[in-house]
């Protein structure tokens, strides 16, 4: 099966320590703006940016509550950056942390979004925003099942409510569930531990998809073991090139740890 399933192609990379200060980079999440990318991390609320040909970066102190944060989006039509926090302890529940940041990365508000989660480490591992209907929606990736839960921004006030859940297709039954990004109706999630990206088609007038979609690997080596073993985010750069972080590996993939790529899809 594992050679029946093509495979993406790296165009670029970098390793965080050779672009950033510091000893250890716990990259989780990657959103792509304005020429460069914008990297989250799990370990601090800081932001890196990063340059689109992968040469330079550089610490944004953001100021925001939490220990870091899972992914992140850019909302054009708010006006906002969002971050998660995977999920913190709320009563007797677990939920997700969404915090929010103006263009300039200042800190604007945080608030719950209101669905259970099973406990701290099995919470929110991807965000992604998305227009419809001339409302703002978030989906939330979660970790253990790949279901995508829907939130809508509350008409009054602050604060998003959860509106469903979209599940992903058989298709996409990854061994985790790592990142998520949305580029019009395509989404991409990918899979740490089955080091593997699933695209996909937002169906145009419902919360589901069209079809099954495609998974892709990432490079093998010649035994056909994955060398991408940390993958923890992803972002749409065009129709076929996607940028991906990663954090600390535990075993293998050590020499893709702690960096950024860039993908493309196999063309045809």
């Amino acid at each position: 099966m594992a050679g029946s399933v093509p495979e993406l192609k790296v165009v670029a990379g970098a390793r965080f320590a050779d672009l950033l200060d510091g000893e250890r980079f716990e990259a989780s999440g990657v959103a792509a703006r304005d020429g460069a990318f914008f990297v989250v991390f799990d370990d601090t609320t800081a932001v890196a940016r990063v340059a689109e040909d992968l040469s330079s970066a550089e610490w944004i102190e953001t100021g925001g509550p939490g220990e870091g944060y899972e992914d992140l989006t850019w909302a054009p039509e708010d006006g906002r950056w969002y971050a998660v926090i995977e999920a913190q302890r709320r009563k007797r529940v677990y939920q997700a942390r969404l915090v929010e940041f103006d263009a300039d990365w200042s800190y604007l508000a945080d608030s719950w979004l209101e669905h259970e989660l099973p406990d701290e480490n099995k919470g929110f591992e991807g965000l992604a925003y998305v227009r419809r209907d001339e409302r703002s929606y978030l989906l939330a990736l979660c970790e253990g099942d790949g279901a995508l839960q829907v939130f809508r921004r509350k008409k009054k006030g602050n604060g998003w409510k959860h509106k469903g859940t979209l599940r992903l297709p058989d298709a996409a039954a990854f061994d985790d569930y790592a990142g998520l990004s949305v580029c019009g109706d395509r989404v991409a999630v990918v899979s740490q531990e089955s080091s593997a990206l699933w695209v996909g088609t937002l169906a145009a007038d419902a919360w589901s998809f069209t079809g099954d979609g495609e998974v892709f690997h990432f490079p093998r080596d010649g035994e056909g073991r994955a060398r991408h073993c940390s993958v923890e985010g992803v972002a749409w750069l065009d129709e076929r090139r996607l940028v991906v972080v990663s954090d600390q590996a535990n075993k293998r993939g050590r020499d893709t740890e702690q960096s950024i790529h860039i993908v493309a899809l196999p063309r045809g």
